[in-house]
């Protein structure tokens, strides 16, 4: 089978990374991968095909989405470009992750459909269901009979959103009763697909999985000595991709830090801090910035004695998944998919948004050494058992068999009528 993953972009986290995963960790015997994105980056591989390389290609296509919230209707290079490759190299399977930021239109899909009708599209937030927005947070606008006609905007828009119902309205069209394949890594984004338009699709939960070669439970005592933090101290550990993404919550995380009892036993690390911009906490802080290294990453996760994510929404965390197979325990907020990760046997959940119960449980974390003992010990066990690559490459590649089976068949049942 010939497989042909699309994403916005190559390089970067969530679905960037399981599109890499799926396009190096599939190929092989039984499958060729192929891989296109929309925007240009740095340190795209040579086989990887760009579709916008050009400046005046990404700049009117940026003005063209903006007012619709990144959203293209209508392309005609990203069309032609995905079409051509699959009729070049005979796909049997287009497999989409991102579909917004302004690289390909709504109604595109119906033209691509006609040159392959077998579409996989993995949904890495709420965007799909929505008029506009990744995570819809307590708004409830976007469910069947509402269709988000009073949208007033979440809070990463801060302002409604004048063209969520006609967008929305559009994606019923593009994507509803058309034969696409979804996939959903948590159990909570599948039941919100449940509430929308996508309730009588082809939808089945996929959790993401990491490379438990790379993510390695090593000696505090030695990563700490070996990137000089202290070894006396308290280690907390947040990890996102910038301080100031509203979706992952560091204001949360300050406003408790500063609550906290005997700040002098604690240390923050952070990590994915690009720009390293200077954070006010009256204790020590260590900004790594930003690694890509998956082994150095790793290090950073064992340094640590707790992971915090204070995310305020999340489809499913890889950060979470990536501490807990380094041994480090994890706390969070109660949100999204993150409790179906973050258990009872790897870490603690709070309330989300409640920088009250974050600072409390850390205090009581610390005070209970032998329950975050119990909790270190078992969490990469947890992970192998649940989120390992393997797994999830397993089980894309069933649903991949699922397809080219229903394809024979098919085909079987048209020559019997012939």
């Amino acid at each position: 089978m010939k497989i042909l993953y699309i994403n916005t972009y190559f390089n970067g986290g969530g679905a960037e990374k399981v599109m890499r995963q799926l396009y190096y960790g599939i190929k092989g015997e039984e499958a060729e991968t192929y891989c296109m994105v929309g925007r240009l980056q740095k340190n795209v591989p040579d086989d990887v095909e760009i579709i916008y390389k050009d400046f005046t290609g990404r700049c009117v296509t940026t003005l063209m989405g903006g007012h619709l919230n990144n959203t293209l209707l209508k392309t005609r290079r990203a069309k032609n470009a995905i079409i051509e490759c699959i009729r070049r190299e005979k796909i049997d399977i287009v497999h989409f992750h991102n579909i917004h930021s302004n690289y390909i239109g709504l109604s595109d899909m119906e033209e691509i459909r006609k040159y392959c009708s077998n579409i996989v599209i993995t949904l890495h937030d709420m965007w799909m269901l929505t008029g506009g927005c990744a995570h819809a947070f307590e708004c409830k606008n976007w469910e069947i009979d509402r269709y988000c006609h009073t949208c007033k905007g979440n809070e990463s828009m801060r302002r409604g959103m004048r063209y969520a119902p006609s967008l929305l309205k559009r994606k019923i069209r593009s994507f509803k009763k058309k034969g696409i394949y979804f996939v959903t890594p948590s159990e909570w984004l599948y039941e919100l697909c449940r509430e929308s338009y996508l309730k009588e699709e082809n939808i089945r939960v996929i959790s993401h999985g990491i490379a438990l070669e790379n993510f390695k439970c090593h000696k505090k005592s030695g990563v700490r000595k070996k990137y000089h933090l202290p070894e006396n101290k308290h280690i907390l550990l947040f990890a996102a991709n910038g301080i100031h993404n509203v979706y992952k919550g560091f204001p949360y995380l300050q406003d408790a830090l500063l609550k906290i009892a005997d700040k002098e036993k604690y240390a923050l690390l952070i990590v994915g801090n690009g720009k390293q911009e200077k954070i006010d906490l009256p204790f020590d802080i260590y900004d790594m910035g930003y690694i890509q290294n998956e082994v150095v990453l790793s290090e950073m996760y064992a340094a640590a004695d707790l992971f915090i994510l204070p995310s305020v929404a999340d489809t499913s965390s890889f950060t979470a998944i990536e501490a807990m197979a380094s041994g480090t325990p994890v706390l969070a907020f109660h949100t999204g998919g993150i409790p179906e990760i973050v258990t009872e046997e790897s870490g603690w959940l709070v309330p989300s948004r409640d920088s009250e119960a974050l600072a409390d449980k850390i205090n009581d974390i610390f005070l209970n050494r032998k329950e975050l003992e119990r909790k270190t010990a078992l969490c990469r066990k947890y992970i192998e058992d649940n989120y390992s690559e393997v797994r999830m490459l397993n089980n894309y590649m069933k649903l991949y068999r699922e397809i080219m089976d229903e394809i024979v068949s098919k085909e079987r049942k048209s020559n019997e009528k012939n």
